[in-house]
């Protein structure tokens, strides 16, 4: 249909400032199309029509195709796939031109993206907004410029399945042919982006759907790349000789001459790391085999004698470990104040009856389907590392401090990682390949075999709990204390604020950030039960880390500060005689600081330097306890807690965990069943009944995925 319009395409002006907060970035921006040769008719050029990158989040083509940068890393929690349905609904994109990439990190990267940190379960927490806001704002500037080409008025256009259609008129054009046919330019600021129209939920067609993980294809015909799979050319391969201690041994001789016989051994090269290194938490001293395959190096390993000098200040053993933990506790030694609501002291005057329990906790490692590894690559004064990493943006910091190159020189490709949620924020493969590829000037690729992997492991720390609980004349619960003793998993010590909290009073911290207790040792234990009068310290091992460092398995504090405390709870239901559900229930009414943020609220005290929160984005964790109290319903009511017949020698038993550090949404409750063999003892876990609320769910299988691989 003909139409008389005057072409008006309006000109917006928005500003993205990146999470980082250190500087801004254009949001829109295309030149005109690049000129190639035409082989038919070389006199006249034909025209490629630039890609539209509306944000750095994602880049739309011409041909059609929609590619979604994704900077957290991939460990089979199908993170891209999330973030690639987030754009597309906003945008309205069809999702069968969909893709993902991993972009490049390096030292500039963290002043665009803020930091590539994958932890916490906080990726798509983090991000959702970024990519819906902007996928918003894309969508309502194609709806112009395809609006300007139709000769339509934009009010009576919608966008839908890559297509801008006019609903007055019938017409309607692709966003391919939007961008083949008009340069878009525009400035996007980023106060604009409050004033964006998000879909209402009801009218989502992209999220909240299994769709099929968009890299399935690439890991079943082989094609993914993980981080053992990366090549360059003329790679040789490194292999360590584990020293007899994790910490605490320095190399005295090598002697390759039994190796020099094998094909393909080059040579054996003594890593010896600054006593720094140990502040780090890696292994300071190490010999890394040199040789043209992997193979070649593991037998040179064999045959390699290495004598060591091992520092006996090192070597404490798991019973002693405890002892001094139990010690420590006795004598309040190294006391941190982490938390504290009301006055503990008082509800122990003023009780009816106290109690007292401890648990404890051992070290517990990865052991990822993937072992760790790193190819380094060193040329033209650059370095090169390809690995999978969940801190990229780390890297080029941490890795300078141990090459002596500037951080810009040091860049990062991604690759998958297989397995291991917290190991792969290990160092060692990057360090080692890092300098042996500065020493042989060839590329060099470090992996560990099963047994370095285990010899350079990061367990979760071993620790002693005690909790502390006050019961009133009316059986109620006034008071708790917990204290936690155990070593510091040692992300504050890469010279940065990361990971330290403050005293948390009355839901406030005191003194300002960054404070002076690690975060990650005793999250979890500010815990959502409606207690009156709290407190939770820390109590730092020194030991621990001076025998091996720690570091996060699965989670943080949270899966051994919650095993006590629910543990706890338990042990109190049963010695005054009440239901352990109904004891937790009138405890999760979500009083005070235990109704969760509020919507407009955003804590960003601990680490504003590590959270990419969209400035408009609301809390997700508003509910709080009453969220918990739903969960815990659901899962007793779906598991008949309290009247399933059970068979012989068998219970029934609750647990919940709330959101990770107070903001992510992750309100879980488990029913167990447990059959105890009444001779062995033994355990056998029938049947786990859960219930978790954790907001919009972007890809419920995904969701399903990750709580049945926990």
């Amino acid at each position: 249909m003909s139409r008389d319009k005057e072409s008006t395409l309006s000109r917006r002006k928005f500003l993205i400032l990146s999470g980082a907060g250190a500087t801004s970035i254009a949001f829109a921006s295309s030149a005109m199309g690049r000129e190639a040769v035409n082989l038919l008719d070389p006199g006249n050029p034909l025209v490629i029509p630039q890609n539209f990158k509306p944000s750095i989040w994602f880049t739309m083509e011409a041909n059609g195709r929609t590619t979604v940068h994704v900077i957290r890393a991939e460990i089979g929690q199908h993170i891209g796939t999330a973030y690639a349905q987030i754009v597309a609904e906003e945008l309205e994109l069809d999702w069968d031109r969909v893709t993902i990439d991993y972009p490049e990190i390096d030292a500039n990267t963290i002043m665009t993206y803020g930091a590539q940190i994958t932890g916490g379960s906080y990726s798509v927490h983090e991000m959702f907004d970024w990519l819906a806001r902007t996928g918003a704002a894309a969508r309502g500037i194609l709806i112009e410029a395809g609006a300007d080409l139709l000769g339509a008025d934009p009010a009576d256009c919608i966008a839908r399945n890559s297509l801008v259609i006019d609903e007055v008129f019938g017409d309607e054009i692709s966003y391919s042919d939007i961008l083949s046919e008009t340069t878009i330019d525009y400035e996007v600021y980023e106060e604009d982006l409050g004033e964006v129209t998000l879909k209402a939920r009801e009218n989502y067609r992209i999220i909240g759907t299994s769709v099929p993980a968009l890299d399935i294809p690439e890991k079943v015909n082989g094609s993914a790349r993980f981080g053992i799979d990366a090549y360059v050319p003329n790679m040789v391969y490194g292999k360590i000789i584990a020293p007899p201690r994790r910490l605490g041994a320095k190399i005295v001789s090598i002697n390759d001459d039994d190796a020099k016989s094998i094909n393909g051994y080059l040579t054996t090269l003594p890593i010896n790391l600054p006593e720094a290194g140990l502040v780090s938490g890696v292994v300071t001293h190490t010999p890394l085999v040199i040789a043209k395959s992997f193979p070649a190096a593991m037998r040179a390993a064999e045959a390699i004698k290495v004598e060591w000098e091992v520092d006996g200040t090192s070597a404490l053993g798991s019973e002693d470990l405890l002892a001094e933990a139990h010690d420590l506790l006795s004598k309040r030694t190294d006391e941190h104040e982490v938390f504290r609501i009301g006055d503990p002291k008082l509800a122990e005057q003023g009780a009816e009856k106290s109690f007292e329990r401890f648990y404890e906790t051992s070290m517990i490692a990865h052991v990822p389907m993937e072992p760790m590894s790193a190819l380094a690559h060193f040329i033209d004064g650059k370095l090169h590392l390809y690995s999978g990493h969940q801190y990229a943006s780390l890297i080029p910091m941490f890795i300078a401090g141990y090459t002596g190159l500037d951080p810009k020189d040091i860049t990062f490709h991604p690759h998958l990682i297989g397995g291991g949620f917290g190991k792969r924020g290990e160092f060692e493969t990057l360090i080692l390949s890092s300098i042996a590829a500065m020493q042989m000037e060839m590329p060099v690729k470090v992996i560990f075999t099963r047994e370095d992997d285990m010899a350079f492991a990061h367990p979760r720390t071993p620790t002693v709990q005690r909790m502390g609980g006050y019961l009133d004349a009316n059986n109620n619960l006034s008071g708790t204390t917990h204290d936690i003793v155990g070593g510091w998993m040692g992300f504050y010590k890469i010279g940065l604020d990361f990971g330290m909290m403050p005293t948390v009073v009355d839901g406030k911290p005191e003194p300002s950030p960054p404070g002076d207790v690690e975060a990650f040792t005793v999250l979890g234990a500010d815990h959502w039960y409606d207690v009156p009068n709290q407190r939770v310290c820390s109590f730092r091992q020194h030991s621990i880390e001076q025998t091996v460092p720690v570091r996060a398995v699965r989670s943080v504090a949270n899966n051994y500060t919650l095993f006590a405390i629910e543990s706890f709870i338990d042990e109190i239901a049963e010695d005054i005689g009440r239901d352990p559900l109904e004891f937790r229930l009138t405890m999760m009414r979500g009083l005070g600081h235990n109704a969760g943020p509020d919507a407009n609220h955003i804590e960003k005290s601990l680490w504003p330097k590590w959270l990419n929160y969209s400035p408009y984005q609301k809390s997700s964790a508003v509910g709080g306890a009453k969220r918990l109290a739903n969960v815990l319903r659901i899962a007793s009511g779906v598991a008949n807690y309290g009247s399933k017949v059970l068979p012989e020698n068998a219970a029934q038993g609750i647990a919940i965990s709330g959101a990770e550090e107070r903001q992510n949404p992750a309100f879980t409750a488990c029913v167990a069943e447990v059959h105890v063999d009444p001779v062995s003892a033994a355990i056998d876990v029938r049947r786990l009944t859960l219930a978790i609320d954790v907001g919009v769910i972007v890809n419920p299988d995904g969701v399903r995925s990750q709580v049945e691989g926990s």
